[in-house]
């Protein structure tokens, strides 16, 4: 079971407070390498949440089916 406390914990596991104007540029950067994904969010969604849960399944999900393309 996952306690409240440690939500909290991992909502503070960040790099820092968020990108400056020069990094932010570069998060704002079309990615032409994998068309269907598309990271535009920002603010990014908290650590706990469940989009970010989401996206973390979602990108589980599609490195499993690049790796198994390319191994098989």
């Amino acid at each position: 079971m996952i306690k409240l406390k440690e939500l909290l914990e991992l909502n503070e596991m960040t790099y820092n407070k968020g990108p400056n104007e020069k990094h932010q540029s570069r998060i704002n950067y079309p990615i032409t390498l994998f068309n269907e994904i598309t990271m535009e969010k920002v603010p990014f969604p908290e650590n706990s949440g469940k989009e970010t849960l989401a996206e973390l399944k979602y990108t589980e999900k599609f490195i499993r089916s690049m790796v198994s393309q390319y191994h098989n």
